[in-house]
């Protein structure tokens, strides 16, 4: 009885969980995956729920089980998705219903009863087959946790792109990035950045060390390609600017002129301190780097190399 009690407390704490979600999961990019990876126990945990305790469902064949549990979490993870587009402003993913499913799977081949009903073999090949789709889901959180583990190494560097995962830290904008091994100004690469003519084009450094207290200035190269003059602008800004309704006066802004060729930047960090209007830039709790270009004449590609903290 007991048992049961706190599997059902869990059931319900997990439900709120879909609408409450956590302020900080995207400090971290494993902690993010970690959090998401929450809706494989979630469906696990209620797919035995409802077998083991729901008179109708629990008296079906296994077949019958499979049938209506995945036409649950299918149901279920839709209008739930739908709900969180709505209301809290969140964007449907097709993933997490995917990993609704999986979860579903999971409790199904290993967990719950009448899987014995099935002949050994038969359940032994399709709990393998939900062990693979687990891994698979499982991938990204062994790739984040490596490279978080390679960027504290690194740190203060921010940028060598020496590794194929450290892509993964940065988000396009409007753009196309990729790691770039002809054009370098250190090392053996350098990240590409394939910039459109449409609006803002460039991308943001997401996933990093936050902690940029106690260093003078940051510091990068920019290669540009091209014979013309480009105006990029960097952007920098705490987490406390998203509670400040993400003012342009909140954060810090700067427009560069990128020359002909390679191109050294570097910005005091008591510029980036002080750009807030109202207050100071919380340096223990960076979020965003980012550098962005503004309606193009034409597309085109630039290459940023050495990203440190000085």
């Amino acid at each position: 009885m007991v048992k049961k009690l706190f599997l059902f407390l869990v059931a319900v704490a997990c439900f709120i969980l879909f609408f409450v979600g956590s302020s900080n999961i995207h400090k971290l990019r494993s902690l993010e995956i970690l959090w998401n990876l929450g809706h494989i126990a979630t469906y696990c945990l209620w797919t035995y729920l409802l077998i083991k305790y729901y008179g109708p469902l629990k008296r079906q064949s296994y077949g019958c089980q499979w049938i209506w549990a995945l036409g649950f979490a299918l149901t279920f993870g839709v209008v739930v998705e739908m709900i969180q587009k709505e209301y809290l402003g969140r964007t449907a993913d097709i993933g997490d219903i995917i990993k609704n499913m999986i979860g579903c799977g999971l409790s199904l081949a290993f967990f719950v009863p009448t899987r014995k009903n099935n002949g050994r073999l038969a359940l032994l090949l399709l709990q393998l087959m939900v062990l693979i789709t687990l891994v698979g889901e499982s991938l990204p959180l062994a790739r984040a946790f490596t490279d978080e583990w390679i960027a504290r190494k690194q740190f203060p560097a921010l940028g060598t792109f020496e590794t194929p995962l450290e892509i993964a830290r940065w988000e396009p904008n409007n753009s196309k990035i990729t790691i770039d091994r002809h054009i370098k100004n250190q090392g053996k690469s350098s990240l590409r950045i394939d910039l459109t003519d449409n609006g803002f084009s460039g991308a943001n450094l997401e996933f990093f060390p936050r902690d940029w207290r106690g260093f003078s200035s940051i510091s990068f190269t920019v290669y540009n390609p091209q014979k013309s003059l480009l105006k990029m602008v960097c952007r920098i800004n705490d987490f406390d600017h998203n509670h400040n309704g993400y003012h342009y006066k909140d954060r810090f802004n700067k427009k560069i002129s990128i020359t002909p060729g390679w191109n050294q930047i570097e910005i005091p960090m008591k510029q980036v301190q002080n750009a807030p209007v109202n207050r100071s830039m919380n340096m223990a709790e960076i979020e965003l780097f980012a550098l962005f270009f503004h309606k193009l004449n034409q597309p085109q590609s630039i290459y940023i190399d050495d990203l440190r903290l000085n």
